[in-house]
């Protein structure tokens, strides 16, 4: 899991790394997603800079512009996707996934 956050006004990019593990049958087959759980792993956290398209979606001051860096600041799938190929060389995704191609349909800019 990614997630862009702001600390002291420095954008840092999250990684969390996540686990999950389910109980089997005798015979190693799955017994249900019910039987799953998740174990938090790892978090990462590294700077990042954010170019002014990512800026321009900060909380507004008073004289109407856009902070660069507000209480709320918004990014889409697309923009998130992108910052985590530039930022984590480990990013891999599979390219049999299931769902991959609806997914790619939102990550195109």
């Amino acid at each position: 899991m990614y997630v862009v956050i702001v600390y002291d006004n420095t954008p840092f990019l999250t990684k969390l790394s996540i686990e999950e593990s389910y109980a089997t049958n005798k015979d190693n087959s799955m017994r249900g997603t019910e039987n799953r759980f998740y174990n938090l792993k790892d978090i990462e956290i590294a700077p990042i800079r954010l170019n002014a398209g990512f800026q321009s979606h900060g909380m507004p001051s008073e004289d109407g512009r856009a902070k660069p860096y507000g209480a709320i600041h918004t990014l889409t799938v697309p923009q998130l996707y992108e910052i985590v190929k530039e930022y984590d060389h480990s990013f891999y995704e599979n390219e049999q996934s299931p769902g991959r191609a609806e997914r790619l349909e939102e990550v195109v800019l």
